[in-house]
């Protein structure tokens, strides 16, 4: 059956046992004894009788890819497709100078040195828009001929898995001058603390509901306030400076800033952020 099954997703797998195709096709059973192997193709349908018994039934499963054989989606390909394999050992989480092949997103064409973002998708916030969280940075490294291009991981910010997906690195722009305080700056919220730690500290993302159209811009200032006397209690305080972060995105919809002072012990969605400080 030429159908591609993710066969870590058990409702994947139940769907492709309902296909039309192989309706009313009883599925033939092979008693495989201890120590023995058994073969089938890649396009076979296979299942496996349930395990009735009181014993942990241990099973040693190896995949065969020709060199060079890649997917066909625009993810990050398991490490089976890497070049060079040495090792039975099938690493699925990638790090810092792993190579590996890709198919590019749709209408890319592969250039040395091009540079791709990896990324997952966090929750999606309405009107603020949909979360995306990067893994990594990837660097085209070589393009081989009749194979798909290879990449190194040169900057890592999560966990680099499986089908994560894929778009041309964006031009982060990097803030230059001296960062001048101002009153009665732009007033917001947060909306989103990556992670949703118990305690976000510095180092950690934020997402905050001042957007492009409000004139706040990469390395800006903003600071959190804090005006209430516990997470929970929506009665009024005198307000405190929780933390200070500085801005390095922003777009249409919401910008991200990165917690760089603090002197609260949280900062919780939903919690008012002012710009106190702006770049040339």
């Amino acid at each position: 059956l030429k159908e591609f099954v993710n066969i870590f997703k058990a409702d994947e797998s139940k769907k492709i046992l309902e296909d039309p195709k192989i309706e009313g096709v009883a599925p033939m059973y092979v008693e495989v004894p201890r120590g023995a192997v058994a073969f089938h193709h890649g396009l076979t349908v296979h299942l496996a009788k349930p395990n009735r018994s009181n014993r942990m039934r241990r099973v040693h499963t190896m995949i065969y890819f020709r060199h060079g054989a890649t997917r066909t989606k625009p993810y990050v390909h398991p490490s089976v497709d890497r070049p060079g394999i040495k090792t039975s050992l099938i690493q699925v989480r990638y790090q810092i100078n792993d190579d590996l092949f890709i198919d590019l997103p749709k209408g890319r064409a592969p250039r040395l040195g091009d540079l791709y973002m990896s990324y997952v998708l966090g929750p999606d916030l309405g009107e603020f828009g949909q979360v995306v969280v990067p893994t990594g940075i990837l660097r085209i490294e070589d393009i081989p001929q009749g194979q798909r291009p290879i990449v190194r991981v040169i900057k890592q910010y999560g966990e680099i898995l499986l089908e994560q997906q894929l778009v041309a690195a964006p031009d982060l722009p990097l803030p230059t001058g001296t960062l001048s305080p101002i009153a009665g700056g732009i007033r917001g919220r947060v909306l989103y603390v990556h992670d949703e730690p118990v305690l976000p500290t510095i180092g950690y993302y934020v997402l905050i509901s001042p957007n492009s159209r409000t004139g706040i811009q990469v390395g800006d200032e903003v600071t959190f306030i804090d005006n209430t006397t516990g997470p929970e209690d929506q009665n009024h305080a005198p307000p405190v400076i929780a933390g200070v972060a500085q801005v390095v995105r922003v777009t249409p919809y919401a910008t991200t800033a990165i917690i760089v002072k603090q002197t609260q012990p949280t900062i919780r969605d939903g919690m008012p952020v002012r710009l106190t400080g702006k770049m040339p």
